[in-house]
């Protein structure tokens, strides 16, 4: 009797497909392993997801080509967690597992190869004096070999083939040639490519400080839960400086004196080596490191050592969700309110934070979200007793808090900085004092028209204005990367442009008046191009080399810096308004944790400052960042969404119909919203609208939103289920040129 499998393929279709596989290979057919099989024209990668299915016909069915796994590569709560996230974010199953594995490991083939090294050595037996004989006696006819011999005997240890060959100017064919003759063997040995960054490296452990009383409190409650084994949240909600770090890694040593493993989610490794650098420091070698920007190499070995127990804690950005850890106890998801955490593109459209949760739930395990501004949807989950609330409400060391204070912004066209900010930078940097200031546009000027006839440049491809960069004298699309030089006249009336707003490019060019270029740095994505540039900027931070670091909101989060006294929000105007139900939440978030990173150290004598240039100092979210007062903040934007159905007191569901034309990207967004409010009548669905960017790269955008529930959320509601069956029928109907994309619990709607 043939034996049948199931196989998840890695493409956008909601099914998995029957497999035969030859009975001798029964030992290799587990879920969880690779199988490659063909599909149609092509042959595929995809991975087994289910049990052998016995019984089935022969007809149609087509035979496995390889098995080329003998363990699994996937243990089962990987494999759980990918069908939830098939189910919850309306993606097929093969899209889930493909982003849990390493890239390579679904391509055609065996997957991303392992690096191995080739060490030359003397032959077993053979001392270094026999060795140099026979370097004597080939001389004559074979000089490269006799002189490959003299460097392996001067060596002792030893080297690398290609440090061989480059040392001795030798070729391969001579090394053959000593190999052959018994007078060198060779040792081949796996290379484990791990991250080298210095602020990763491997330090001897320090020990940790002591905690203080808020400190302790929470790490106490949450050793019991360890201790009990029990799957629980806590929202750890402390104000910036407080020392949240600190609860994360008691409870993470807690966690591996219990023989289990720790899993810490962080936004962007790049921007917190502070922070990657403190559980280095204390867990030393213990720590892995995963993120989806490690080269293929590296995160692959990387990963190998998580999946064969080498490493009890991992570390890393959005992608770490799905790192292979056996018996874990326990998720830290740090700034758990943080953007990064949600997937954009391609799918699955997951956010880590809240699949981090089902996750630990599979587990039993204890999970941690921490956040000097916790996302509304965490907090309402604490009110509401879902999750268990601590706070740490002082800085430690009884750090004080800095006083927040508004100010004008430049009235001049020539600059970004007022009178006050420029005169307090110029006072902390002439006492020796560090400054971040904050300003969420890149480039120079950011927008560029015509007064004569109103004629905006934008970019051909996007319904977007375009930027000038001043150090590359070029007008770009931060949105698509289109770039082109700036026209002398308006390319509509041959009228003089005139250049407005402005970006970090400007800022830094306004700084020039108050100190030398070259004590200025700036982070933002024009900057940070290169592998490692986060790094080297941050460092030179770090050492004092720099006294002002400048940038977008990557300035905002994670830096802990002593020196730092004054902190300056150059346009926080700009952040307001935006036509987006998260636009208030986003904007306070920034701008309390940009003023957070000034005065962290209760040894600074001079009292730290905060200036925000606004011209509107009365606004709600602006008075509530003075305040810090997160609670009422907290309780009038829930009381909107609530009015609204919004999330977190409802479900949302975006869709998104993109074509090269705006006709069929509406008519397709408006055949859908027919056919849901005739399939699916208890939902609340709202449009089709344009997108807020109506075109972007070249293709238009409509909307639909669905609202529901709260008791609709789980993916086997009846709601949830009747979308996938209407989703798979329409998917099946809507032309090839239109993209349908879905985005469940959108955190942007532009």
């Amino acid at each position: 009797m043939p034996n049948f499998l199931q196989v998840a393929l890695p493409l956008p279709i909601d099914k998995t497909f029957v497999y035969r596989f030859p009975p001798e290979l029964q030992s290799h057919v587990q879920p969880g392993c690779r199988a490659v099989v063909p599909f149609g024209r092509r042959v595929l990668t995809g991975i087994i997801v289910d049990d052998p299915v016995e019984d089935l016909p022969d007809k149609q069915i087509r035979d496995v080509l390889d098995l080329p796994d003998i363990d699994p590569l996937l243990p089962e709560d990987i494999l759980q967690l990918a069908h939830w996230i098939k189910d919850y974010y309306l993606c097929s199953w093969g899209e889930a597992l493909k982003a849990a594995l390493p890239s390579g490991h679904l391509k055609k083939g065996k997957g991303t190869a392992i690096l191995i090294e080739e060490r030359i050595s003397a032959a077993d037996g053979l001392i270094p004096d026999n060795l140099l004989k026979r370097a004597g006696e080939l001389d004559g006819r074979a000089p490269r070999q006799a002189e490959m011999l003299r460097v392996v005997v001067e060596s002792v240890v030893s080297l690398p083939a290609g440090e061989l060959l480059q040392r001795s100017g030798g070729q391969r064919s001579a090394l053959k040639s000593l190999l052959s003759a018994g007078l060198l063997q060779s040792q081949r040995t796996q290379v484990k490519r791990y991250p080298t960054l210095e602020a990763l490296s491997i330090r001897d452990e320090a020990p940790l400080p002591t905690p203080n009383e808020d400190q302790q409190k929470a790490i106490e409650t949450i050793s019991r839960s360890i201790e009990a084994g029990a799957n629980q949240t806590f929202l750890l909600y402390g104000v910036t400086g407080s020392g949240k770090t600190l609860v994360y890694q008691k409870a993470i040593e807690e966690v591996i004196e219990q023989g289990g493993t720790a899993l810490v989610l962080i936004p962007e490794i790049s921007l917190t080596p502070q922070l990657v650098g403190r559980f280095r420091s204390h867990f030393g070698d213990r720590i892995a490191l995963q993120h989806s920007a490690m080269p293929a190499g590296e995160r692959l070995d990387v990963w190998n050592g998580i999946r064969s127990g080498e490493f009890p804690v991992v570390i890393g950005a959005r992608s770490a969700l799905f790192a292979p850890l056996k018996n874990l106890k326990l998720i830290v998801v740090d700034e758990e309110g943080d953007s990064s955490f949600k997937q954009n593109e391609p799918n699955p459209r997951y956010n880590a934070r809240d699949a981090a949760l089902v996750r630990a739930k599979m587990n039993n395990a204890v999970a941690i979200l921490g956040s000097a501004t916790p996302s509304l949807e965490s907090f309402y989950n604490a009110e509401g007793s879902r999750y268990t609330l601590l706070e740490l409400p002082t800085r430690v060391d009884n750090a004080s808090i800095p006083e927040i204070n508004f100010t004008l912004p430049s009235n001049s066209r020539t600059g970004v900085l007022g009178k006050v900010l420029k005169k307090a930078i110029s006072e902390k940097i002439a006492n020796g004092e560090q400054v971040i200031l904050l300003h969420n546009r890149r480039g120079f000027f950011t927008f560029v028209f015509c007064p004569f006839c109103d004629h905006i440049l934008q970019c051909r491809h996007c319904e977007i204005s375009l930027t000038y960069h001043h150090t590359d004298r070029m007008l770009r699309c931060h949105v698509c990367g289109y770039d082109a030089p700036p026209p002398r006249l308006c390319p509509e009336c041959s009228g003089a442009l005139r250049y407005t707003g402005s970006g970090t490019q400007r800022l830094e060019d306004d700084l020039k008046g108050i100190l030398p270029l070259e004590e200025t740095v700036r982070l933002d994505a024009d900057t940070t191009q290169r592998k490692g540039s986060h790094h080297s900027i941050l460092k030179m931070f770090a050492a004092g080399e720099k006294s002002v670091l400048l940038g977008t909101k990557m300035v905002a989060r994670g830096h802990d810096y002593p020196r730092v006294t004054l902190v300056g929000i150059v346009a926080a105007d700009a952040e307001l308004f935006f036509p987006d139900f998260r636009s208030d939440e986003r904007s306070y978030a920034m701008f309390l944790q940009a003023a957070g990173r000034a005065g962290r150290s209760a040894e600074n004598a001079n009292p730290a400052q905060v200036l925000v240039q606004t011209w509107m100092p009365e606004n709600r979210v602006l008075q509530l960042v003075k305040s810090g007062d997160y609670r009422t903040f907290y309780e009038g934007e829930i009381k909107l969404r609530r009015s609204l159905g919004y999330p977190p007191c409802g479900g949302m569901i975006l869709f998104v119909f993109s074509a090269k034309s705006e006709e069929k990207a509406k008519k397709s967004a408006k055949d859908f919203i027919l056919k849901a409010k005739q399939d699916i009548p208890r939902g609340n669905w709202l449009g089709p609208a344009p997108a807020f960017r109506l075109r972007v790269r070249d293709r238009y955008r409509y909307q639909v939103f669905l609202k529901f529930d709260l008791k609709q959320r789980s993916p086997k509601s009846s709601l949830r289920v009747k979308l996938r069956e209407m989703l798979n029928k329409f998917k099946a109907e809507i032309g090839k040129d239109v993209n349908m994309t879905i985005d469940v619990d959108p955190i942007q709607l532009l």
